[in-house]
């Protein structure tokens, strides 16, 4: 009994020395509050942006897709061009004069140059044009947030949205503004 007394008396000196004094709690509640109003005075919207590219594509710009697929499939003609040399060159042998055999080798050279600077161009297009579009896609949705007093815009489609109510979605808005007309691109 005396151990319980004992204890009850220790756990109501510790809640007692705990207790918040009524001069500390306007202040950690003045804190609080204004914090909770920042956060209510946010306003939050999501866009697919996915979606959005899709739309530029359809609306007569070519796709990044459809423009990397086409310098692809350029770049494989050359690719066998060159293969087709080796070919040659094999199969012909001992049959292939030296001069034969150096012309096939200087013509499997400057093909092989010119891929090389086709690819490298390939690539300097394909992220100048994806630059281009994320900027132009940017300046739409800053565009539509502005005009809709929104402070934060979430891609939709990424991992950390877990629910999204339709009437935070900007996504039809900025497709309509980007088919309107264009925006001048964000840096």
């Amino acid at each position: 009994m005396k151990i319980h007394a004992a204890l009850g008396m220790i756990t109501c000196g510790l809640l007692a020395g705990a207790a918040v004094t009524p001069a500390q709690t306007p202040a950690r509640g003045a804190a609080v509050a204004t914090t909770a109003e920042k956060a209510v005075a946010t306003r939050v919207a999501v866009v697919d942006v996915r979606a959005v590219e899709r739309s530029a594509a359809a609306a007569g710009t070519e796709s990044l897709e459809e423009y990397r697929a086409k310098r692809m499939a350029d770049l494989q003609q050359r690719r066998d061009e060159i293969q087709a040399i080796v070919v040659k060159i094999n199969e012909g042998g001992a049959s292939l004069t030296a001069d034969q055999r150096q012309a096939l080798l200087e013509e499997m050279r400057a093909k092989q140059e010119l891929l090389r600077a086709e690819e490298q161009k390939t690539r300097a297009d394909l992220e100048a044009a994806s630059t281009t579009t994320s900027a132009m896609i940017r300046a739409h949705i800053k565009k539509v947030a502005d005009a809709r007093g929104v402070q934060l815009v979430l891609e939709r489609s990424a991992d950390a949205v877990l629910f999204t109510a339709a009437s935070i979605d900007l996504t039809a808005a900025v497709i309509e503004s980007l088919q309107a007309k264009p925006a001048k691109p964000v840096k």
